[in-house]
């Protein structure tokens, strides 16, 4: 008797290149075939997770169309949503609806206005919507003191109200870690990877941010294997790096020590 794969909870109809799950109940999913006119379409899922006799159930709620542009990254605080789609960074914010009332009949102005998800742009100016100079390796969101900061890998940072955009000149991967012992303090870790692979390999660097300026406070090398994950521990206290070839290094988040 042959073993018994994993049950399939949910297939999209494009190639994913982003997962988040913002809560147990909650999976969101982007991805798309991008420009090219294949017929492969471009959007992001939101998936209502729920245990049903037992087995574990996926249910599509929302499908987002995003026409011709592909989400490669994604990233998730709370409500609010950053996507990378080619060049530019896209900000929406989600919000759930109610339940629908009984006697509503499908396909009525009442029954679209109580939708179970809905999404809104966010309130970043024209300035930080146009922050996209480069296309993004990766984008990560940190919610501290009211103020929204994404980073992602374009060559400045900019302020528009409550919101600010951490931005390298270089290919990065970047996460935000907490500060151990202190939980009003916060770090960015960022990895650079060299643009272009020579014939003798180039260093990458991590560096660790103050979370308040965002002004570096130390930077390492860590080898010229190219960097392909990243991951901080919960407590702060750990950075994990992955690389192309499988290897994985753990670094002490305050000295940056392997």
């Amino acid at each position: 008797m042959g073993r018994r794969g994993a049950p399939e909870l949910y297939r999209a109809p494009f190639p994913l290149y982003a997962v988040s799950v913002p809560r147990a109940d909650l999976v969101v999913t982007a991805g798309g075939g991008g420009a090219s006119k294949t017929g492969i379409s471009n959007g992001v899922h939101f998936l209502r997770l729920e245990c049903v006799t037992g087995d574990l159930s996926a249910t599509l709620v929302h499908a987002h169309d995003t026409e011709t542009r592909a989400s490669m990254n994604m990233a998730v605080a709370g409500d609010i949503l950053a996507v990378g789609q080619d060049a530019t960074c896209h900000i929406l914010r989600f919000q759930e609806g109610k339940e629908k009332p009984a006697g509503n009949k499908p396909g009525t102005k009442e029954d679209k206005s109580e939708a179970e998800i809905a999404l809104h742009s966010g309130n970043s100016s024209e300035r930080t919507r146009k922050t996209a100079l480069l296309k993004q390796n990766d984008c990560r969101i940190h919610r501290c003191s009211g103020t929204w900061v994404f980073c992602m890998s374009h060559k400045k940072m900019l302020h528009s109200g409550h919101v600010s955009v951490v931005a390298h000149k270089f290919p990065v991967i970047c996460r935000f870690g907490k500060v151990e012992d202190d939980k009003d303090t916060f770090r960015l870790y960022t990895v650079q990877i060299p643009h272009k692979r020579e014939r003798k390999p180039l260093q990458c660097y991590i560096s660790k941010w103050d979370g308040k300026n965002f002004l570096p406070l130390l930077t390492s090398d860590c080898g010229n294997e190219v960097i392909s994950a990243m991951s901080v521990s919960d407590l702060g206290t750990f950075i994990g790096l992955g690389t192309v070839t499988g290897s994985v290094a753990i670094y002490i988040a305050f000295s940056l020590q392997k």
